[in-house]
C-alpha cells in the first residue's frame, strides 16, 4: 500500500507554510518539468516544492537546495511577477486538493494556484484580477470543457458543490464531502469514531501528528488503526520531500530497467530466432550430398519416368529403394536441375553458418546474463554500466516491434534474416520481396546503409549505423555485400557489383510491386565470392 499525497496531506503543508506568511521570495527554480521550488525568506530561508506530476502531484516544505534546469516560459513569467514579492496569504480551497499562495510586490497581486489532482494536476499564475497570465500545462478547449488560456479568467475545477471534512458529524458518510481520498475512507472506516474525532481536531487546530510508514509513505496522522507499523516524525515536510525522492527513485529505477529489459527481449528473441533458423541451414548444408545424389538418380533413371510423374521410384548406389518427388511439368532433366539447385543452395549457405552460430551464440548467452543483471539491478547506478555494455553490443538499435499475436517471430512476422558480422555489427536481408519491402520501408532508418546488387534482382540488405553511416568498418560493408550476392540470381558469377547507399536515397516508385526499389547518391563495390 502507497500512502498517497490526498486534501489531509495538503491541510498539514497549508498548515505548515502559515507561519511564513509575510516571507519574501528570494528565488524560484523550475528542477524539473513538472515541478517548480520557491525559497522564501523570513529570517531564515525555506524552500516550496509544487509538482505537477501526474503519478507525484503534491506541495511541502523542502530542504534541499535546487538548481534550475530548465528555463521555460513558464518559469521565466512566474519569475517576472513574483521578484521580491511576499507571500501575504496561504490557504487551502475548501478540502479540496487546491492550495493558493497570494503575494505581493510592486506589479500587484497575484496569486498562485496549484491544483494537485493527479493527471489534471497544474500550476497556474493568476494576478490581481484573476486572469491566467501564466501556466504550467496550457488547456485547450478540445482538451477539456474547462480550458486554461492565457487572458482568460481563472475558472476552479467543475466538481459538484459539497461541503468540507471539517462539518462531517459522527455518522455521515464520508464520501458526501469534499476531500475524501480512498485512503482516508479506509482510514476512518477502520479507526471509527476515534479516527473521527482525531481528524476534526487536527482540521480544526492545525495540530498534527505525522508518522512515517516504511516503505509506504508520510501522512500527517497516526494510521496505525490501518494495521500499519509507523514510527513518529517532526518535520512533515521534510519528511514528504526524503520519502518522495526515494519513491521516484524507485519510479526511475522501474522505468529504465522496464525499457532496457524491453530491447534486450527483443534482441534475444531476434538472436533466439536466427539460432534456430541457422540450425535449419546447417542441416540443409549437411544433406546437399544427399540432394545432389538424387538430381544424380533422376538422370539416371529419366528413362524410366513417364511425362507428368509427381515421383519415382529408384534404388541407390547402395541398392536401397529410394522415392523421389518429382514435379509433374517438368521434363526429368529440369526435376534433376531442381534439385542439383537444392543442393548448390545448400552448399553456398555452409559457408557462413558455423561462423553465424558461434558468433550469435556468443552474443546470445552475453544479452542473456545482462538481462539477469538487469532484472536484479535496484539503482540508477546499477542500471548505467549494464545500458552501457547494451549500447556498446549494438543491442538497443532495434527497430523491430513484436505485436501481440506475433510474440514467436520479430519484425512482425516477416521473413527479415538478422546476421552478425565482424565486430558484432547486425545486417539484416529480406528472404522474399514483401520481406524485402518491409525492411527498406518499415525498418531501416535513413541513416543506415543499404545495399543491393547492381542491375538484376537480389535481396536488399541493411546495415543499421546507429545514424553514424561513416563509421562502419570495410570490413562490415563486404560482409554485407557478400549477403546480397549470394541472395541475388548473380551468387555463381565470379565478380558481381554492388551498390550502397544509405536508405534516405531509396524508394518504392507509385504502383511498383513489393520489392521493387530506385535509389541514388550510390557508390559500387566489386564482390568475388569464393567457391563453396
Amino acid at each position: 500500500m502507497k500512502i498517497p499525497f490526498d486534501s489531509i496531506c495538503l491541510a498539514a503543508v497549508a498548515d505548515d507554510l502559515r507561519p511564513w506568511v509575510g516571507a519574501q521570495v528570494q528565488r524560484i527554480v523550475q528542477p524539473a518539468e513538472d515541478r517548480l521550488v520557491l525559497r522564501l525568506y523570513r529570517g531564515q530561508e525555506i524552500g516550496l516544492m509544487l509538482c505537477w506530476g501526474a503519478e507525484s502531484a503534491r506541495a511541502h516544505r523542502v530542504e534541499g537546495r535546487y538548481g534550475s534546469i530548465l528555463s521555460t516560459t513558464f518559469l521565466m513569467e512566474v519569475r517576472r511577477r513574483l521578484a521580491d514579492a511576499r507571500l501575504v496569504a496561504v490557504a487551502q480551497r475548501g478540502r479540496d486538493r487546491v492550495l493558493d499562495l497570494d503575494f505581493v510586490n510592486d506589479l500587484g497581486a497575484h496569486r498562485l494556484t496549484a491544483e494537485l489532482m493527479g493527471k489534471h494536476a497544474n500550476v497556474m499564475l493568476l494576478d490581481g484580477d484573476g486572469v491566467v497570465v501564466a501556466a504550467a500545462k496550457w488547456v485547450g478547449p478540445r482538451q477539456s470543457r474547462r480550458p486554461i488560456l492565457a487572458g482568460q479568467r481563472y475558472a476552479p475545477p467543475p466538481f459538484a458543490p459539497r461541503p468540507p471534512l471539517d462539518r462531517m458529524g459522527p455518522d455521515d458518510d464520508p464520501n458526501a464531502f469534499e476531500g475524501t481520498s480512498p485512503f482516508l475512507r479506509k482510514y476512518l472506516e477502520a479507526g471509527g469514531a476515534d479516527a473521527r474525532a482525531t481528524l476534526h481536531q487536527a482540521l480544526k487546530n492545525g495540530i498534527w501528528t505525522p508518522v512515517q510508514v516504511p516503505g509506504a509513505g508520510v501522512y500527517p496522522l497516526s494510521v496505525a488503526c490501518l494495521g500499519l507499523s509507523e514510527r513518529p516524525v517532526d518535520q512533515f515536510g521534510a519528511t514528504l520531500e526524503i520519502e518522495w525522492a526515494v519513491r521516484e527513485a524507485e519510479a526511475d529505477v522501474h522505468r529504465l530497467r522496464t525499457g532496457l529489459l524491453a530491447q534486450l527481449n527483443r534482441v534475444r528473441l531476434a538472436r533466439e530466432v536466427a539460432l534456430g533458423e541457422l540450425d535449419q541451414a546447417s542441416e540443409a548444408a549437411r544433406r546437399a550430398g544427399e540432394l545432389q545424389q538424387r538430381g544424380d538418380l533422376v538422370l539416371a533413371y529419366q528413362a524410366m519416368i513417364p511425362p507428368g510423374a509427381d515421383r519415382v521410384e529408384v534404388w541407390d548406389y547402395t541398392g536401397n529403394p529410394v522415392t523421389i518427388e518429382l514435379r509433374p511439368d517438368l521434363s526429368a532433366v529440369e526435376n534433376a536441375e531442381r534439385w542439383f539447385a537444392r543442393a548448390r543452395r545448400a552448399k553456398d549457405g555452409f559457408q557462413t553458418v558455423t561462423e553465424q552460430s558461434i558468433r550469435i551464440g556468443e552474443d546470445l548467452d552475453e544479452v542473456r546474463r545482462t538481462i539477469q543483471h538487469v532484472e536484479l539491478a535496484e539503482t540508477p547506478l546499477e542500471l548505467v554500466p549494464l545500458r552501457q555494455v547494451a549500447e556498446s553490443r549494438r543491442w538497443l538499435f532495434s527497430n523491430a516491434v513484436v505485436p501481440a499475436d506475433k510474440k514467436d517471430r520479430p519484425y512482425e512476422g516477416h521473413a527479415i534474416r538478422e546476421v552478425m558480422a565482424p565486430g558484432g555489427w547486425r545486417v539484416l536481408y529480406g528472404d522474399n520481396a514483401t520481406s524485402n519491402d518491409y525492411l527498406t520501408l518499415r525498418v531501416a532508418r535513413p541513416s543506415d546503409l543499404w545495399l543491393h546488387v547492381r542491375g538484376g534482382p537480389s535481396a536488399h540488405v541493411v546495415i543499421p549505423t546507429q545514424n553514424q553511416p561513416d563509421k562502419v568498418p570495410p570490413e562490415v560493408i563486404r560482409f554485407a555485400a557478400e549477403i546480397a550476392v549470394r541472395q541475388s540470381s548473380s551468387k555463381h558469377s565470379s565478380w558481381v557489383s554492388v551498390d550502397i547507399t544509405q536508405r534516405r536515397y531509396v524508394r518504392r516508385p507509385k504502383g511498383a510491386a513489393p520489392g521493387v526499389a530506385v535509389y541514388t547518391h550510390e557508390r559500387t563495390v566489386q564482390v568475388e565470392l569464393k567457391s563453396p
